[in-house]
């Protein structure tokens, strides 16, 4: 796969689609790669796993940061405002979702995940395009979704924030695309990833078939050198994707409601693992 990204800064880089972009990417010549997570010792891990992937070709740098810190995002943006750094590609993967009854979770993890899905993204977004569109190129590449595409019952604020992403990305892509900076959203479904551990669920939620990360992000990544605006991974993921739009919001809610129904207690505090992503 070739990729015209020579440096990239990933988010959420420690596991799953975050660290399988990471590999994608030192695969396909990117030649520096900024990999940002809260958990240190497996963003070194990641980068020793790169340099022996890559026979040390590729530069690696770590971004230890707590994306809900603002303190810290703003750091992270001025670094990336510095005039000898020339950032190709950001990957706004960071962010974690929970389940089970929206009056029973705990509301300061709600509040979190708004501000880590929603405010963490949008601030580097906003940070980091001036210095893309002063350039006259770069890519945005944020993760959102299939739970975009309909109202969420049982994950509902989970869902909301991807809405949120999902409407963001388009407009921010009709509003820099004569500028070079290129916006892309990315709407993978179950996914083989660590997901459901940050949602305080002992196994994977059992509707879909989760999809190896690896054909996820390399498709992500193709879509995204060739401009297109939105990308679903999965025929079945597409075709749910598409019939949302024919199907009453009402109806689209009362079905997701009977499928996640066995899962609406699992988020209660006494239920949660306070881990995340």
């Amino acid at each position: 796969m070739s990729l015209p990204f020579k440096s990239a800064l990933i988010t959420g880089a420690s596991a799953g689609i975050g660290k399988q972009y990471a590999i994608e990417l030192a695969k396909a010549g990117t030649s520096e790669l900024f990999l940002l997570a809260r958990r240190t010792e497996r963003l070194a891990a990641l980068c020793d796993e790169l340099d022996k992937l890559t026979e040390g070709k590729v530069k690696t740098q770590l971004i230890t940061c707590d994306l809900l810190d603002a303190a810290q995002r703003k750091e992270v943006i001025q670094r990336f405002r510095a005039p000898e750094i020339h950032l190709d590609l950001l990957v706004n993967n960071a962010g974690f979702g929970s389940v089970g009854r929206f009056d029973k979770l705990d509301w300061q993890r709600q509040s979190d995940m708004v501000n880590l899905n929603c405010t963490a993204l949008a601030h580097l977004a906003h940070g980091i395009i001036p210095g893309m569109a002063a350039r006259g190129r770069g890519t945005i590449i944020n993760v959102a979704s299939t739970a975009a595409f309909q109202p969420l019952p049982f994950m509902s604020t989970y869902g909301a924030t991807k809405a949120f992403v999902f409407s963001l990305s388009l407009a921010l892509w009709a509003e820099y695309r004569r500028s070079g900076v290129h916006s892309i959203v990315h709407c993978p479904g179950p996914t083989e990833s660590e997901f459901h551990i940050a949602a305080g669920l002992n196994d994977k939620i059992d509707l879909l078939t989760p999809m190896p990360t690896a054909p996820v992000v390399i498709e992500a990544l193709q879509a995204a050198a060739g401009k297109r605006t939105v990308i679903v991974n999965g025929t079945q993921n597409r075709a749910m994707a598409f019939l949302t739009r024919f199907v009453p919001y009402s109806l689209l809610a009362r079905i997701v409601a009977y499928k996640l129904g066995p899962y609406r207690g699992v988020g209660e505090p006494q239920a949660v693992a306070k881990q995340r992503q």
